[in-house]
């Protein structure tokens, strides 16, 4: 970890800060905090590097928990740095705090676990969930994003794509060279994280699609044909082949088998809670 990767570490409050002070060059001394907030060491000196003498802690627990910190707080960067969206908050969904009411949205949820597990054993495979607005598919593909994250330790990248809003976002870029290569480096790891949600495709189309949208779209499925992918959209199968083609279809639903959620016969989710 670089002084900047601590202090980005240290401002998000990933570290415990002691009140007492380096013996060798007078700076504070940190550690991690645990799940429970408390310091998972004696400390150790960001700046000279001292470490106090360890306590009860296994030292090999610290450093493990040190390189966890450490690919999470990369992960998570990643993750806010390189996804499109139109709200942070839309980062907040957990499977912890999807509401089931019904027969449906717990066999949905269930879905969604068993595609999380097998992403997790690191299975290629591609999910779209399918249904109407407001039906709870966003919450649920971010679910399975966090989780994935969380239970392979934050050794994958992940990114959040509302396609929407980065179509919105490439058209705004024209004229500009700045945010035109800004946007296009973006786009490239999101080609090639270890796993993307593209959200409410087919929402910038109004039943047809432009050359313009076509060929975002297509590079990105391209892209992600054999890289895993989760797709929430509004639109069934027929639709989604008249707008995006027979090829973009044949890459979307390819490793798809046993994988789709169908949101159906639901009413709107974030009104009912």
């Amino acid at each position: 970890m670089d002084m900047k990767q601590f202090w980005d570490a240290f401002n998000q409050g990933n570290f415990y800060r002691f009140d007492d002070l380096c013996p060798t060059c007078g700076h504070f001394l940190v550690a991690f905090k645990g799940r429970d907030g408390k310091p998972l060491s004696n400390g150790a000196c960001p700046s000279c590097g001292y470490l106090r003498e360890q306590g009860h802690l296994d030292k090999a627990k610290q450093t493990d928990e040190f390189y966890r910190q450490a690919r999470k707080n990369d992960a998570i960067n990643f993750l806010t740095n390189v996804s499109v969206f139109t709200a942070f908050s839309v980062f907040n969904h957990r499977f912890d705090n999807f509401i089931v009411k019904t027969d449906k949205q717990r066999q949905l949820y269930d879905q969604a676990i068993s595609v999380s597990d097998r992403l997790v054993n690191n299975n290629l495979l591609h999910s779209v969930f399918t249904g109407g607005t407001g039906t709870g598919k966003t919450h649920l593909a971010i679910s399975v994003l966090q989780d994935v994250l969380e239970k392979t330790g934050y050794r994958k990248k992940a990114a959040f794509v509302d396609f929407q809003e980065l179509l919105m976002l490439k058209k705004n870029a024209i004229g500009s060279r700045e945010d035109s290569r800004m946007l296009d480096g973006k786009i490239a790891k999101i080609r090639q994280a270890d796993l993307v949600v593209v959200d409410d495709l087919g929402a910038e189309s109004n039943g047809e699609t432009t050359q313009y949208n076509l060929d975002l779209a297509s590079g990105i499925f391209k892209a992600r044909e054999d890289k895993p992918i989760i797709i929430t959209t509004n639109l069934e199968g027929k639709n989604l082949r008249t707008i995006y083609g027979e090829r973009n279809l044949s890459r979307i639903l390819a490793h798809s088998n046993r994988n789709n959620l169908i949101f159906n016969q639901l009413s709107d989710y974030r009104v009912t809670n």
